[in-house]
């Protein structure tokens, strides 16, 4: 059954986008390789929403990213195959999973890079996640370094 559901999504993906297609933006140079997957990685959950899972990892790691989120403007009009209310939907989708304003381009907050480049800090001294409660910070700034919210 789940085989089937994945080859019912990947199909949908197919059926809008084909691989070809998936390399313009970068051919293009209308964003770079990192970025394009990035907005992969947000397509395929998109495309395979049935997985509440999936949704709250791809929650998890735009929390842990340095980088600024996509716009609207950029998910709008990097895939102009895929039909416009989807296009749409997608940005609904989107801006639930990063839970920020994507109206237009504008960095992360300074408390965001802080938790970075702590984040990265402890995992270079494979210190990450036991590290964070000896850092002797209080249990809300603990929860928002393990990327709770």
């Amino acid at each position: 059954m789940r085989e089937k559901m994945k080859k019912i999504s990947d199909s949908k993906v197919g059926t809008y986008v084909k691989t070809k297609q998936l390399q313009v933006p970068v051919q293009e140079r209308w964003i770079s390789k990192r970025r394009h997957l990035l907005l992969l990685q947000v397509l395929r959950v998109f495309f395979d929403r049935n997985r509440r899972v999936d949704k709250e990892c791809l929650r998890i790691i735009w929390r842990a990213l340095p980088d600024s989120f996509f716009t609207s403007d950029q998910l709008m009009f990097t895939y102009e195959k895929i039909p416009h209310p989807m296009r749409v939907s997608l940005q609904a989708f989107y801006q639930d999973i990063v839970d920020g304003d994507i109206s237009d381009s504008k960095p992360r907050s300074l408390q965001h890079y802080s938790r970075v480049a702590i984040r990265r800090t402890l995992c270079r001294n494979k210190m990450l996640p036991e590290g964070i409660p000896q850092l002797g910070l209080a249990q809300a700034h603990q929860a928002y370094l393990r990327l709770e919210k």
